[in-house]
């Protein structure tokens, strides 16, 4: 009688990768000191708040829009989630420095639009030409060492004139500050005193880091992507108190016609090696050629 022998079954063993690991999210902008720093990008780690407040003009109910957990960047869906099939108004912008310097806008019929596909394709806000649409913060010690430094980056959507692209007022209002853009006219001005101008023009849907460094009691630095445009001269700005503004500054007649992604301030003069931190990731995000700051 045949035996049959069995034999046991073999043993399966399915290899499991192990799951890789995941960076943890670290600020671009990480070891770099701001007065106020708002973006439509989470810049420092320290940082995990939502980036914007939108309202919706269907009902007007507004929600706070935080960022991509691996990238950092506004998260669209949830904005569009939120907005629907009408359109979107920012009433916050809020400031990722840690100062609490949120820029803000009560009134309906000034906030600025959100744009869900701005400049290079990625979420902006918008301010259309001769509109009174502006984001403001409230009163509060700016430039207290009489040195700073303002950063936007932005693309102009104007064909003429000139508007403000930030703009700071003392309490009392005796000085002030204004930084211009234009296409046609006087592109930019500091203004205290003195009304110092620069007579240098851009071009119409160009994007821009528009740079303007205090780096003398007199003395002020402006940089278009990090090339030297101008150095102006101008009178002492010793502020107790500013309101920045951002969009449209005194009048409607002022309001630039732009979109914008990003704006920092800095209560000092800044170093070569943060202005090219703050570039070189504008220029990977945004789409532009930037020159090195030495």
């Amino acid at each position: 009688m045949s035996r049959h022998l069995l034999r046991p079954a073999t043993k399966q063993y399915v290899h499991r990768a192990a799951p890789l690991a995941v960076a943890a999210f670290a600020g671009a902008f990480d070891g770099i000191t701001f007065a106020a720093l708002y973006g439509m990008k989470r810049f420092l780690t320290a940082y995990t708040g939502a980036l914007v407040r939108i309202r919706r003009d269907s009902d007007n109910a507004e929600a706070d829009i935080g960022y991509v957990a691996a990238t950092g960047l506004l998260d669209t869906a949830a904005a569009a989630a939120h907005i629907g099939g009408g359109s979107g108004f920012v009433v916050t912008w809020y400031d990722q420095s840690g100062n609490g310097r949120d820029a803000t806008q009560a009134t309906a019929g000034s906030q600025p639009a959100y744009v869900a596909s701005g400049i290079n394709s990625l979420p902006a806000f918008s301010v259309p030409t001769g509109s009174a649409q502006r984001l403001a913060t409230a009163s509060y010690a700016h430039f207290p060492s009489k040195r700073g430094s303002v950063l936007t980056m932005l693309r102009t959507t104007r064909a003429a004139d000139y508007g403000v692209i930030w703009a700071a007022r003392a309490i009392p209002t005796t000085n002030y500050a204004k930084a211009y853009l234009s296409v046609t006219g006087p592109a930019y001005k500091w203004f205290d005193g003195s009304h110092a101008t620069a007579a240098a023009n851009d071009a119409t849907a160009t994007n821009y880091v528009l740079s303007f460094a205090r780096t003398g009691d007199t003395t002020v630095q402006h940089r278009r992507n990090g090339a030297l445009a101008d150095t102006l001269t101008v009178g002492n700005i010793q502020p107790d108190n500013e309101i920045m503004k951002i969009g449209n500054g005194e009048a409607n007649n002022e309001s630039i016609g732009a979109y914008y992604v990003f704006q920092a301030e800095l209560a000092s003069a800044i170093s070569a090696a943060n202005h090219n931190t703050i570039g070189n990731e504008m220029a990977t995000l945004y789409g532009i050629t930037w020159n090195t700051v030495s």
